[in-house]
């Protein structure tokens, strides 16, 4: 092998190395940008962004603030956790009882399916103040925002439009 093979070698082995670069970088952002209100780029997948402990800071119902309402009649917390066995698990906890004002809590599963939409089913009984999918039942949440520190998602459920906003 001469040397002007050795260096054409080296410079093709370069050109593909950059275009694979390159190309990666490109499907990066077309998959990265798969909900509404980004994130454009995330170095974690939507997974181990969900996997937290999130609260309620605002809500809309059919486009109305409803903030005010979901925290004093329920005020629900959330929690997407995965179990010892990797069960995706929900838990919806310090929910405000109806009768006794005491602090209660239900959960379930969680999914996700291709559509980047999270689907819930959540088990429990109807001992406190449910609003939207926060409540017991099948639920698919179309997620608009998803990173480390927040999550936004719509839901349509009871002829009613949601949407949450977690911090």
């Amino acid at each position: 092998m001469n040397c002007n093979t050795i260096k054409n070698t080296r410079k093709n082995h370069s050109f593909v190395m950059r275009k694979k670069i390159i190309y990666s970088l490109i499907l990066m952002l077309l998959f990265a940008a798969c909900y509404k209100d980004g994130p454009i780029i995330s170095f974690r997948s939507k997974e181990k962004r969900l996997l937290n402990e999130w609260r309620v800071t605002n809500l809309t119902i059919n486009g109305v603030d409803s903030t005010q309402y979901y925290n004093d009649s329920c005020g629900c917390g959330i929690k997407f956790y995965k179990d010892l066995s990797e069960t995706k698990r929900i838990h919806i906890f310090s929910c405000k009882s109806k009768n006794s004002g005491a602090n209660i809590s239900f959960g379930g599963i969680w999914s996700f399916d291709v559509n980047n939409t999270l689907n819930i089913n959540l088990d429990g009984d109807e001992i406190f103040h449910f609003i939207g999918p926060i409540a017991p039942g099948k639920y698919s949440l179309k997620i608009l925002k998803l990173t480390i520190d927040k999550f936004w998602f719509e839901c349509k459920t009871n002829n009613k439009e949601y949407l949450f906003k977690l911090s």
